[in-house]
């Protein structure tokens, strides 16, 4: 097929969409935007410095702003022109939208999932799930009068159940009662991870490389954290292993000597061959009331 011919299917199937989005590239925040966001002073210099951005309406009327009523209305704008995209979105990229919320769904069903283990009012912690991951099924755990219940009606029917365990009938309450929810969470992004760089090299071009190397990093970030999370704990070195993602720059070569690690040396000389780790590793160092995350971030 003609390179004209591909250009017209991929304009019949995919021109709106695109052109919606490359419309609103001069709108979003710039790097010059955020440097000067870490400067203000406060929650009003902030919005003053938003309300020329394409977040203006997010920003408009706060008469007595808060950072979180801040965060609530930004996370609202976002979630919306996600929403806006996906409804557009033809395949693959539909399915491309639909991972990269499964981190947000994991957080909620984990969060859910405490809660109800410690007999939590469920209004109140639908309230904290974070809205990209509030999918159909969720809302329905206000009428689930256990963890069973809540693993057959909710976690069952989520996009995420690919990564939960097959349970039967009556074993959820005991695997979830015996499980450390952490350990749990950090082995089911383990799965979302491998399963979404399964999904994007399945792809071609720009996709399969950029989100190749996104997601070997976020697998990397992940593996270290949990590295020096698990430092002084009761937390086998095969506990650690089963959690780390079987993907990253830092896989496999270096996996065995952070589920070895004892102390933060070692952990830092683990990831010290690359020069990116090593200068995350550095900062910390140097300031110590940044953490590893603060400086991924």
């Amino acid at each position: 097929m003609s390179s004209a011919s591909n250009f017209t299917l991929f304009n019949g199937k995919h021109g709106f969409l695109e052109a919606q989005i490359r419309s609103r590239r001069d709108t979003m925040v710039s790097e010059s935007d955020y440097i000067t966001l870490t400067q203000c002073q406060n929650i009003q210099d902030m919005i003053m410095n938003m309300s020329t951005s394409d977040y203006s309406k997010a920003v408009a009327g706060m008469e007595e702003p808060t950072p979180s009523a801040l965060a609530e209305r930004m996370t609202q704008q976002l979630v919306r022109e996600f929403e806006n995209v996906r409804e557009s979105a033809e395949e693959p990229l539909c399915t491309f939208l639909d991972y990269m919320t499964h981190g947000y769904i994991i957080d909620n069903v984990v969060l859910l999932l405490l809660g109800t283990l410690h007999g939590r009012d469920t209004e109140a912690l639908l309230q904290r799930c974070h809205p990209l991951g509030m999918v159909e099924g969720l809302s329905s755990v206000q009428a689930a009068q256990n963890v069973d219940d809540l693993y057959h009606s909710v976690i069952e029917e989520t996009p995420i159940r690919q990564y939960f365990p097959q349970l039967s009938e009556g074993e959820a309450s005991r695997y979830f009662s015996e499980t450390d929810i952490e350990l749990l969470r950090n082995r089911l992004y383990k799965s979302y991870l491998e399963h979404f760089l399964d999904y994007c090299l399945s792809l071609k071009g720009a996709t399969r490389r950029a989100m190749g190397k996104i997601l070997k990093f976020e697998a990397d970030r992940r593996s270290i954290s949990i590295a020096l999370n698990s430092l002084g704990t009761d937390i086998s070195s095969e506990e650690k292993a089963s959690v780390l993602p079987h993907l990253g720059f830092l896989y496999p070569g270096f996996h065995e000597e952070l589920v070895e690690a004892k102390d933060f040396d070692a952990v830092r000389g683990a990831c010290d061959v690359f020069e990116d780790y090593s200068a995350v590793f550095s900062a910390v160092v140097a300031d110590q009331s940044r953490s590893i995350e603060d400086e991924f971030n």
